[in-house]
């Protein structure tokens, strides 16, 4: 007499070869299609968006900071100069003299052993920006860093748990036995007297929200966005027309997938479905970032060439 559990068991035990065979197929070419369709969204709307953001500057004529008054409120504005702060500071990775600085730092922690090891990653923001100013030579003006598109320098570096610097300590995991084994750092500065290039909306007398701030002129910032949104459509053009050529076999191993299913019981169907859905959905989730990051390579490389 098979025990209670094994019965459930049965039909899968009997054809896990075929049926398991389906199930990965489906995962595989599931998670492919979902990437390379959503990787051809971001790449469409980060695209867009650059778009818009490059056409507003070749629209925007660059203002002298003495020229804004109270008819310029509200309106979008184009400075370049210096950026400044009253009070700068060292950037704690860079090491550099800063007007403005975002760092981040990340550990990664694990307790226990063998099959029993556990990994934990922390991470904590530390940002500068509140005393940011741009100096034109003609006047001084609070720029406002939010959602704003960044053309900083960076820097990055990483560490073993116990060589990490104690400006570089990131916050404990919750629960006890965690050792910290590794420790990354990654900071976007401004240096203090650098070039900056900024367009954005004037919000208040002498304060600007930056929607575009770059250490660099116009005309670099011009070809950083450019290259932005090209190869964004670039890749969605690429991802989509991928997606539509893997539509038979995602069709196919849905179809067989279906065939060897029938008859498992409702339960473990469940189970397996959720576990496929999770793996599309992390692959998913992994090509929206990399084709993000991927983009914002191109762009920053065009500003530092």
């Amino acid at each position: 007499m098979v025990p209670g559990p094994e019965v459930l068991l049965l039909p899968v035990l009997r054809r896990c070869g075929e049926v398991c065979e389906g199930w990965w197929r489906l995962t595989l070419w599931g998670s492919v299609e979902a990437a390379l369709l959503l990787t051809g969204i971001v790449g469409i709307l980060v695209g867009l968006l650059r778009l818009f953001q490059l056409v507003r500057v070749i629209r925007s004529r660059q203002r002298n900071i003495a020229q804004l008054n109270e008819r310029h409120l509200g309106r979008i504005v184009e400075l370049f100069g210096r950026a400044t702060s009253e009070m700068p500071r060292r950037g704690p990775l860079s090491e550099e003299l800063v007007a403005a600085y975002l760092l981040e730092i990340r550990g990664e922690w694990q307790r226990g052993s063998g099959n029993q090891k556990e990994s934990v990653t922390t991470e904590r923001q530390e940002r500068f920006l509140d005393g940011l100013e741009l100096d034109d030579g003609t006047g001084k003006v609070h720029i406002s860093i939010g959602d704003t598109l960044r053309y900083w320098p960076g820097r990055y570096a990483e560490w073993p748990g116990n060589e990490a610097p104690s400006w570089a300590s990131p916050p404990p995991p919750a629960g006890e036995g965690y050792k910290l084994v590794r420790v990354t750092a990654s900071e976007e500065f401004l240096p203090a007297g650098t070039e900056l290039y900024v367009i954005g909306r004037l919000t208040a007398p002498g304060v600007v929200e930056a929607q575009v701030a770059s250490a660099t002129t116009e005309a670099k910032t011009k070809r950083a966005l450019t290259a932005e949104w090209l190869s964004g459509w670039i890749v969605a053009v690429v991802s989509l027309l991928l997606a539509v050529r893997l539509i038979d076999p995602v069709l196919g191993s849905w179809h067989r997938y279906r065939m060897t299913w029938s008859g498992t019981p409702l339960l473990l169907s469940g189970i397996t479905h959720t576990a496929a859905a999770l793996l599309i959905l992390l692959a998913s989730i992994g090509a929206l970032f990399v084709t993000y990051q991927l983009i914002r390579i191109i762009g920053k490389s065009f500003v530092e060439s």
